[in-house]
């Protein structure tokens, strides 16, 4: 049985694949290492996790940080180039918030943006939290 946070985060990816321009790598890991000529790279993951009793019967509400994590490789253009892929990744999310009625809701929570590495291997980060609610057995 597939527990439904790796099938939110399944759901995810795939609807990111889709939205994002070809040659742009989608993984749902956090630990993917990206060398430049593997960029643009989108990493999709959850971080944390609240849960509290339903009011409704023995169920679970729970609300997670799923962290879509965009790295492009350093350039003059990098703020333009991180957020012409945010903007991807936010009109792809609005699109079904529930990913296939998985969730209840979704919504970005958060971006932070800025650099990872040093000189030749620098990269841009931007990483944008949404918080995903859902409710389980």
């Amino acid at each position: 049985m597939t527990h439904r946070r790796q099938a939110i985060r399944t759901a995810v990816a795939d609807l990111l694949r889709a939205a994002m321009p070809l040659g742009c790598i989608v993984a749902r890991t956090r630990t993917r290492s990206t060398q430049a000529n593997e960029l643009p790279a989108v990493l999709v993951y959850t971080l944390r996790e609240t849960s509290e009793p339903a009011t409704i019967g023995p169920k679970l509400d729970r609300s997670a940080s799923l962290l879509i994590e965009i790295r492009v490789a350093d350039s003059n253009d990098l703020d333009d180039r991180i957020d012409d892929l945010c903007e991807k990744v936010e009109v792809a999310m609005a699109v079904d918030p529930t990913f296939g009625r998985l969730a209840i809701n979704s919504y970005l929570a958060a971006t932070n943006i800025g650099l990872d590495g040093e000189s030749e291997s620098r990269q841009g980060i931007a990483v944008l939290d949404y918080s995903v609610n859902y409710r389980t057995p």
